[in-house]
């Protein structure tokens, strides 16, 4: 069994950490204990990001886990001088294989260790997030420097994950063919299914039975578009009295603010939930929200958001061109846009169960993992 050493350049502080790192190695774990974790934190551990170390630690053995504190990711020649501190601080330990989460963990992880085979984790296009959402001069600088190290990332590493097909389209094109494997961001079809028991008991907690339910689950950074979603919303609401939009997010005080600008409060819930109710929440609701801006940062993306819907069986509201959504479920992708098409009729269980199962064939960690782990084996 081959000893893995997994980089990740997402913080503890960050929800990447738990939903894309945490979650994948406890999985991992299972089918491989050969596992070292790294964490490349930037800025200091307050005392709940400690005991959230200490947690990982726990589970993973407290000497397989290293945390490696570093600078502000802007400039490459400061992440390759880090990139052999990284190497001398672990230089009594030899690997098989490093799967390096994200871009600037790919970098830093080839030139720690050359000699050994990375996985380069991509989770977006780093380049085009700064082009499309930075702004000023330092911003110019970081679009340049992450352009020339994806250069470098796609050259060197010998395997590449990456997050859509559309994402694989994009790197193929722009650095040629390589070898490159599509893993969607993944969802615990154990913690995210379809259950019309479930569905009961919820729907009775919100005193919801008679209801249209349309659910939002996420922040309210504007990236997200919670303003579009309740301009949308209010367009449904003339159409469908009983209709009510569900928000799901931490940030309750703000949501309520900025929802009050377009759609009355008593039409919506507002709730921050616990991490191990959010199935049931979204088993309660009738159809889920996301929209996206048509840009190349989301044209190659995987929401996390858009497994937890599927797999909880919901048909889902989306703007067009969010990674491979479109093309993978065309026949539960709603319009978001022309509502005078839009079939408000409720799915019944036998079509909910079928998104969940589509949802779990492709965004599932128990279907994806065998085929990760099959690309450790064969790295040499």
């Amino acid at each position: 069994m081959k000893k893995i050493l997994f980089v990740s350049d997402a913080g503890l502080h960050s929800s990447a950490f738990d939903t894309q790192v945490w979650f994948y190695l406890r999985k991992l774990k299972q089918k491989n204990p050969s596992i070292f974790l790294v964490i490349l934190q930037q800025g200091f551990l307050n005392s709940k990001l400690k005991l959230k170390l200490e947690k990982v630690k726990e589970e993973l053995g407290k000497e397989r886990v290293f945390v490696f504190k570093q600078f502000p990711r802007v400039f490459s020649f400061v992440m390759k001088k880090e990139s052999l501190r990284l190497r001398k601080f672990l230089k009594d330990i030899s690997f098989d294989v490093i799967h390096a989460h994200g871009t600037a963990g790919s970098f830093m992880a080839i030139k720690a260790w050359p000699q050994i085979p990375v996985v380069a984790d991509l989770r977006g296009v780093v380049s085009e997030e700064f082009r499309v959402y930075g702004k000023g001069l330092f911003n110019k600088v970081r679009v340049k420097e992450f352009a020339n190290i994806e250069k470098f990332v796609m050259k060197n590493a010998k395997f590449v994950f990456c997050v859509s097909k559309r994402f694989k389209e994009f790197l193929e094109d722009k650095f040629g063919n390589k070898n490159i494997m599509t893993v969607p961001t993944l969802v615990d079809c154990e913690k995210f299914f379809f259950s019309p028991e479930l569905r009961s008991k919820f729907r009775k907690k919100l005193a919801i039975d008679e209801k249209i339910v349309f659910v939002y689950s996420g922040s309210v950074v504007k990236w997200q578009k919670p303003e579009e979603t309740a301009l949308l919303f209010s367009r449904i609401k003339k159409k469908k009295k009983n209709a009510i939009l569900f928000f799901l997010t931490p940030q309750r005080k703000k949501a309520r603010k900025l929802l009050s600008k377009y759609i009355n409060l008593e039409d919506c819930l507002i709730e921050t939930v616990p991490c191990e109710e959010i199935c049931g929440y979204l088993n309660a609701a009738d159809f889920a929200l996301i929209f996206r801006d048509q840009n190349i940062v989301n044209k190659v993306a995987s929401p996390i958001k858009i497994g937890e819907y599927l797999l909880c069986g919901l048909p889902v509201i989306a703007t067009k061109g969010i990674g491979d959504f479109d093309e993978n479920f065309k026949e539960y992708k709603l319009d978001g846009i022309n509502l005078d098409k839009f079939d408000f009729s409720l799915l019944d269980e036998e079509k909910r169960f079928q998104i969940s199962r589509m949802g779990r064939r492709i965004y599932s960690i128990q279907e994806n993992l065998p085929k990760i782990l099959s690309v450790y084996e064969r790295l040499r």
